[in-house]
């Protein structure tokens, strides 16, 4: 994942990757909130992006620990679109 997201490629294997996930580890949340976020950030396969979402927010529901976490992932998500966040983040690049 890091690679994906450093060097901005390989997004074609995101929906492997989280198959994968779900596959063998079903219960990690982390993981598809990375996903999600590249998804979110680089407007790339929406259909990928709504099944994540909508994992997610199941695992919201049902996990009362994990509810808090998740809200904050989404939240996370959110800021990092406003532009004083894209100024910060680039400005912090240089």
């Amino acid at each position: 994942m890091r690679k994906i997201r450093e060097s901005k490629t390989g997004y074609e294997r995101l929906g492997e990757i989280w198959e994968t996930q779900q596959a063998e580890h079903p219960e990690d949340w982390l993981l598809s909130m990375e996903i999600f976020e590249i998804l979110d950030t680089t407007d790339q396969q929406p259909e990928l992006k709504a099944r994540i979402e909508k994992f997610l927010n199941e695992k919201k529901a049902k996990t009362k620990d994990l509810s808090t976490l998740i809200s904050w992932g989404f939240r996370l998500v959110d800021y990092h679109k406003k532009p004083e966040s894209q100024a910060l983040l680039h400005a912090s690049a240089r």
